[in-house]
């Protein structure tokens, strides 16, 4: 209670802080601020606003946007989430080149994941609006209980990434996902959507509801959003599971999500934009997932009654003048999960069961100053303070806790030497340190093993990164780029503290385990291109080249190494004692091709082809390496057929190569699955939509866990289904 208490001073102090900083821009609202208003006229709005008519323009800023800086990024906008009926996050990702979907697993607390050009989710920073989504403890988050919405975009950098932004996570790349404020004085967004599996029976539906408006001093949007589904089918070529129901409905396939969203913000001027904002957020998943085989002794089936999140956050977008901004966020948020483990005979098992209860607070302090059209420098300060619990799903024994922080410093200069070429240059410093961990060994009864151990060491990592991009317009229609960036990931509190289940005092290795882990440096290399042809063909291309140093991974179990005393294990017969180690190094090559053709006014055309090579050099005995399960290719293809001006007919296609497991020696099958959306206008603001999922009604999964019969049951994918809905918007 007292670290949350201190948490809420400095944010007190971090508002007061961003209220002197507004300071200079609310007194050029008369008098000293003519220029910054010359700017703003009926056609032209500042850098990073938008124009809203009539003189006036909300302020939206952006560091790309306002120093001009040249960027990577991928932008997936809401009519792209629209055209692939993504309702959630890992929907919205799906399709996009080299994003690779990891499945709804069974581990991981039920969760769905992606990895960018092999990097996965552990090594890939999320956020919304800027504030990180994952807890600080094992960087888990269901992207799949992010629902699009309210978003109005997804940034996705691949490697190469700003260095305004906290590095801890992102040595593979950042997703940075963007809600929408009001822009009207009044607006209002509606929807309902129901959905059928293969029989037509009525699988789940989702509705919400978002109204704001915009003043002039002020603006106010609350947004409600909430998905029930009932089960989902898999498809007729799957194999049955312990719980299925008539029709091949999947048991324990259920769930429940809601998420309230209010958002209000104060515009003294039209270069002031001071916003708090508050997200409550609750879902309620079940799962017949299991680790193992199905009528095994020890199989586990899996429910997370409990995964709520609540927020509270101020922002501040302030244009100073016209050559600088400042920008200031802080933060508070609180994650709670829990997980219940049921064994075969119905019983609960303690040990593996858990209740988590995450907070955490932090802030990030950005300034840009453009000196004049050649040169632009932005920099960037960057603070969070993690706290984790894990507790016995009665709440009687706390079976662990940590506490740690991270910051860092970040600034990004920008050089344009000729009106085609731009320099841009990127440096962070970034620290990682442990303050406490704590940890209860519980048996699976739910009763204390072993007396309780304090870790004695606090875990201190930094590291420089830094980055580089040369940027050049062959034409004002077409771009190269070469861009490199070194990134450094550090261990999870998970790798450093967590890396054995049962940890006692008795254990001589405890103290040092953790300490021992080497943070992973990653060199990202990129050669890309993207152009506009006449207006009506758009083309990108990239190869790219990461190499990975000091991969942090799992050593072989420990029962089955004779050497289990020196490799830091609490003795030979202990199943669950894998240690986190570094392993080897990795390499990640590859490709990417997109293209976009509006052939005429009836036909668009939207494709993109991925390659990815791996390559893994190890030096340990390890379960668990970052290379595996990656196939070579993907390919995506759609078509907007628009036969009347307010009929569209899309058809899309996800090809997804084969590939093996984290074991190296099972091979899950490719897949090529077809889906089929159709929208109508109904009226200006009435929209109506249906269409099909899978038509093929192909049996296949995003996890190779698919290919092996033991776990048939981790993760397969809903078969044929369809929907039908509607939206209001006004």
């Amino acid at each position: 209670m007292e670290r949350k208490f201190k948490h809420y001073l400095l944010g007190l102090a971090t508002l007061a802080l961003t209220a002197g900083l507004a300071t200079p821009a609310l007194a050029q609202s008369s008098g000293g601020g003519g220029k910054a208003k010359a700017a703003t006229t009926q056609s032209q709005s500042l850098p990073g606003q938008e124009n809203l008519g009539d003189g006036k323009a909300v302020v939206q800023l952006s560091a790309a946007e306002l120093v001009e800086t040249k960027t990577t990024m991928a932008v997936i906008t809401q009519e792209d989430m629209q055209r692939k009926n993504a309702d959630n996050l890992f929907e919205a990702l799906r399709s996009e080149p080299g994003i690779l979907m990891d499945g709804n697993t069974g581990g991981f607390r039920g969760s769905s994941y992606i990895s960018i050009r092999g990097f996965d989710y552990t090594r890939i920073g999320m956020s919304l609006d800027g504030i990180p989504l994952a807890n600080g403890w094992g960087r888990e988050f269901d992207m799949a209980r992010i629902a699009t919405f309210d978003i109005k975009s997804i940034e996705v950098s691949k490697g190469y990434s700003s260095p305004l932004i906290g590095t801890n996570t992102n040595m593979g790349g950042v997703i940075d996902i963007r809600t929408g404020k009001p822009e009207k004085e009044l607006e209002f967004k509606a929807l309902y959507k129901n959905q059928f599996d293969r029989e037509f029976d009525d699988m789940g539906r989702e509705y919400g509801v978002s109204i704001g408006t915009r003043q002039d001093k002020f603006y106010l949007k609350t947004t409600y959003y909430a998905k029930d589904q009932d089960f989902f089918t898999p498809s007729e070529k799957a194999l049955p599971a312990p719980g299925d129901k008539k029709g091949g409905r999947r048991g324990r396939s259920d769930s429940e999500d809601w998420q309230l969203n209010i958002i209000a913000g104060w515009t003294p001027t039209e270069d002031v934009d001071i916003m708090v904002g508050y997200l409550r957020h609750e879902a309620e998943k079940n799962s017949n997932l299991s680790y193992s085989s199905p009528g095994s002794p020890d199989a586990r089936t899996y429910s997370w009654p409990d995964w709520d999140t609540e927020r509270i956050y101020l922002t501040a977008d302030v244009n100073i003048n016209e050559q600088s901004y400042f920008k200031g966020t802080v933060y508070y948020d609180e994650h709670r999960d829990t997980l219940l483990a049921w064994l075969a005979n119905g019983t609960l098992d303690q040990s593996f069961s858990s209740k988590f209860d995450d907070s955490g607070w932090g802030s990030h302090l950005e300034y840009g100053y453009t000196f004049n059209d050649q040169h632009k420098l932005a920099v960037a300060a960057n603070y969070r303070a993690d706290e984790h619990e894990r507790w016995t799903p009665d709440d009687n024994i706390r079976v662990e806790r940590a506490e740690g922080n991270n910051y860092d410093l970040g600034a990004e200069y920008t050089y344009k030497p000729l009106d085609p070429l731009s320099f841009v240059f990127g440096l962070n410093y970034a620290v990682k340190e442990g303050e406490k961990y704590i940890r209860q060994g519980v048996t699976a009864a739910g009763s204390k093993s072993g007396p309780e151990f304090t870790a004695p060491n606090k875990p201190k990592y930094d590291a420089l990164n830094w980055q580089f991009g040369t940027f050049y317009n062959l034409t004002p229609e077409h771009e190269v780029h070469f861009t490199y960036a070194r990134k450094t990931n550090f261990p999870s509190w998970e790798s450093m503290y967590g890396s054995v289940r049962l940890i006692t005092g008795a254990d001589p290795n405890s103290a040092r385990r953790g300490a021992d882990i080497d943070p992973e440096i990653a060199d990202h290399f990129e050669i890309g291109y993207k152009g506009d042809i006449d207006g009506w063909l758009e083309l990108s291309a990239n190869v790219f080249y990461s190499k990975v140093s000091d991969v942090i991974g799992s050593r072989e179990l420990c029962a089955s190494n004779p050497n289990w005393a020196s490799l830091g294990c609490y003795n030979a017969n202990d199943p669950n004692s894998v240690s986190q180690v570094n392993i080897g190094k990795a390499n990640f090559s590859g490709y990417e091709l997109g293209l976009t053709a509006v052939a005429n006014e009836y036909i668009t055309l939207g494709s993109n082809l991925s390659y990815l090579k791996t390559h893994r050099k190890s030096n340990e005995n390890s379960t668990n390496n970052m290379v595996y399960d990656k196939p070579k290719f993907m390919a995506n293809a759609y078509l907007i057929i628009t036969p009347l001006e307010d009929w569209r007919i899309i058809p899309s296609l996800q090809a997804v190569d084969s590939r093996k497991n984290l074991a190296g020696d099972k091979v899950l099958p490719g897949f090529a699955r077809v889906d089929l959306k159709t929208t109508y206008d109904l009226t200006e603001n009435i929209a109506l939509q249906a269409g099909i999922e899978n038509i093929g009604d192909i049996n296949y999964g995003y996890s190779s866990n698919t290919a092996n019969s033991g776990f048939i049951t981790r993760d397969v994918q809903p078969g044929r289904n369809y929907y039908l809905g509607m939206s209001y918007t006004y």
